[in-house]
């Protein structure tokens, strides 16, 4: 054989695995992207069919609300603090929004045309629970973020 010395081994960095908690708070995050995305493109649509440009504000918000979600998952993905952030501010703004659209609803059922007490109840409580999970899960394992 030949005089070589022995090889040292070499010490590998394994990446830290992200925990369960934070891929439920990722996989949320790319859901309601998903859905905000096709609420906008199902409000657009209408409204430039219609010619209702100064309407096209409300899909634009849900645009945006969508690509912060986007950004969130992608960050708590990677156990980023500012994916946390992001994901936490847009849930609570989010979450926000459908309170008081879950209040307004419940307290003026005559405005509502098509829409029963129940299918309010149910959207707007679904927007609360998916966006209080989403702040939940990023607030508990606040300390495996980078």
């Amino acid at each position: 054989m030949t005089d070589l010395p022995p090889l040292t081994p070499v010490a590998t960095a394994i990446p830290a695995r992200t925990s369960v908690p934070l891929l439920v708070a990722s996989t949320l995050c790319w859901i309601w992207a998903v859905l905000l995305f096709l609420v906008a493109i199902a409000l657009g649509i209408p409204f430039i069919s219609m010619g209702m440009y100064q309407a096209l504000i409300l899909p634009i918000i849900f645009l945006m609300l969508s690509a912060f979600y986007v950004v969130a998952g992608v960050g708590i993905r990677r156990r980023k603090k500012w994916g946390a952030i992001v994901g936490i501010a847009v849930a609570a703004l989010y979450a926000a929004l459908a309170a008081l659209g879950l209040l307004v609803g419940l307290a003026a059922p005559e405005a509502q045309r098509g829409t029963t007490t129940t299918q309010t109840l149910l959207t707007g409580l679904l927007g609360l629970g998916v966006n209080a999970a989403i702040i939940v899960l990023g607030l508990v394992r606040w300390r495996e973020l980078e």
